[in-house]
């Protein structure tokens, strides 16, 4: 898995940054910026665990530059069902991926797709958008850090099922 000691430094510079703000751009530009890192974490550590699985279970290199270029590469978003999900059942099936489901803290689960909706909701619109005015509204460093450790959860309990599961 992605180093989450670096992404869990950026966001608490982030968010003292945002606490001793001086005006609302500042508070806004660190609460975009904590959006935005985090959003990135999360699209390298899906990419991640993705090939980690088919490096660990494809023996050819063309499946693994396959892996690389048409599923990992071509996948743009990181919801769990549209995009991870995805992934992960063009690299290992879906019988796998119904085993390593089924294996989850259900509570874990739920709350991680439940992040990852609402992270990709945001970043969408933000990526879209820029800092036009103070009457703008975008959640706070502290917000986001909830949602970043709601989704490495899940990440993490998805990484050690994908192990565990026999095939």
């Amino acid at each position: 898995m992605v180093n989450k000691a670096t992404i869990e430094s950026t966001l608490e510079r982030l968010n003292k940054r945002y606490e001793e703000a001086q005006d609302n751009f500042d508070l806004l530009y660190n609460s975009k910026l904590a959006l935005i890192e985090v959003s990135g974490w999360t699209e390298v550590t899906m990419d991640s665990i993705v090939y980690s699985f088919a490096k660990e279970h494809l023996e050819g290199a063309n499946n693994l530059e396959y892996v690389k270029k048409t599923v990992i590469e071509r996948t743009y978003g990181f919801t769990y069902d549209r995009h991870f999900r995805r992934m992960l059942i063009q690299v290992a099936g879906l019988a796998v991926v119904e085993r390593v489901e089924t294996c989850l803290d259900q509570a874990i689960f739920t709350q991680m797709k439940a992040s990852l909706g609402n992270l990709s909701t945001r970043r969408n619109r933000e990526a879209h958008t820029y800092i036009d005015g103070p009457e703008r509204r975008i959640d706070s460093p502290s917000v986001i850090s909830k949602y970043f450790k709601e989704i490495y959860e899940g990440l993490q309990e998805i990484e050690n099922c994908l192990r565990a599961v026999k095939f």
